[in-house]
């Protein structure tokens, strides 16, 4: 994250990228769903995101194999970005540790 001053919801955490996941999800903004699971190799989504300043929107995605992929149209004037787990980064209450 190249400026958390100007994002919403994240300046009071240690890490801000995680801390995005708590913002209000903006459905005006980021679209109906928060979350997308994709059951086999080849599965697309289309979403439109409008952002303004300082808004952030926040996606789980699940593939049961293989690994999602991004291929935004445009992302002038914002960033994407990414965390990465599987199952053994979980403990037995299913938070990440």
């Amino acid at each position: 994250m190249k400026d958390t001053a100007n994002f919403n919801c994240s300046n009071s955490y240690s890490d801000p990228m995680m801390a995005k996941a708590i913002c209000p999800f903006n459905r005006r903004s980021c679209g109906n769903n928060t979350a997308f699971n994709f059951d086999s190799v080849g599965q697309m989504q289309n979403i439109n995101i409008t952002l303004n300043k300082g808004e952030a929107c926040t996606f789980q995605l699940e593939a049961k194999c293989g690994l999602p992929s991004f291929k935004p149209d445009d992302t002038t004037g914002f960033d994407i970005e990414t965390i990465d787990y599987d199952e053994d980064d979980l403990d037995s209450t299913g938070v990440r540790t």
